[in-house]
């Protein structure tokens, strides 16, 4: 079994989405149906919107720098 959806949240005005995954859908899975919060491990994706089209002029940043 793999990991399930467990909660996404999407923030408009900053235009990205927060994906978190558990495992929640194996029968015997320990945190099953537990919160978010209550669970030993819970994956997080984020997804900055617009970073998915070629000519986007979105650029990460490492935050080791000042950004321009």
């Amino acid at each position: 079994m793999g990991m399930s959806l467990i909660q996404k949240w999407d923030f408009e005005k900053a235009q990205f989405s927060l994906y978190f995954l558990a495992y929640d859908s194996a029968p015997n899975a320990l945190d099953k149906g537990k919160k978010m919060f209550e669970r030993e491990g819970v994956l997080e994706l984020t997804h900055n919107w617009g970073t998915e089209k070629p000519d986007s002029d979105w650029k990460a940043h490492s935050g080791n720098s000042n950004p321009r």
